[in-house]
Parts: structure tokens; C-alpha cells; sequence
């Protein structure tokens, strides 16, 4: 009986520690320790556009928000609404240039 406890303890600790979100403040606060890394954020989404790439491929850019908000960019055409929660995994990118666009702070989403 000791033993299934324990095997159940150990698990939840270890599924907890896997659902967790980074913070996105603690995230946009020092970009440069994040750029590049790999990140699971969770907030409310606001600010939807809808866009379509030159060569033709769809796709999404939204704010997320969790007291700080991020960009964040999901290929495709996820049915997406203002004020749905939601948590996104991706690459995060501290500044990033496309042709005359400069960006900061923002997520490109993993594809599904």
C-alpha cells in the first residue's frame, strides 16, 4: 500500500512538473536568457489576425496574455477567438528580422 502511494506521488509530481507553463513575464522581463529556447506558455488570446504568407501559406498571429503578452505565430488556421484560454509550445525568439519587419518577443508555435 506504502509502495502504490509512493509510485502515484512520484508520478503526479512528475506530470505537474511537465503541465507547467513559463511564465511570460519572467520571459519578455530578460528576452535574451530565453532567445532561442523552447518554451510552453499559457495565457488569454487576444488580437487575432488571420494572414497569408507570399508563397501562398496560411496562418495565424495573436497576442497571448498572462498579466505580460507575447506575439505568437501558429501555422495554419486554428479556430482561434478573442478571450480563449489557451497554452502554446514553441520557439521563442527575443528579435528576429523578416525582410523590413523587425520582431520582438514573440513565439513561433510548434507545428502540430
Amino acid at each position: 500500500m506504502l509502495r502504490a502511494i509512493l509510485v502515484a506521488a512520484i508520478i503526479g509530481a512528475a506530470t505537474y512538473g511537465l503541465s507547467q507553463a513559463d511564465a511570460i513575464n519572467d520571459i519578455v522581463s530578460d528576452p535574451g536568457r530565453w532567445d532561442g529556447r523552447h518554451v510552453k506558455i499559457a495565457g488569454t488570446i487576444s488580437a487575432v489576425e488571420e494572414r497569408t504568407a507570399i508563397n501562398g501559406r496560411a496562418y495565424d498571429v495573436f497576442s497571448l496574455c498572462d498579466g505580460s503578452c507575447m506575439r505568437v505565430f501558429m501555422d495554419g488556421r486554428p479556430k482561434l477567438t478573442d478571450g480563449q484560454m489557451l497554452t502554446v509550445e514553441g520557439t521563442f525568439s527575443a528579435a528576429k528580422r523578416i525582410g523590413e519587419i523587425q520582431l520582438q518577443n514573440d513565439v513561433q508555435a510548434d507545428s502540430e
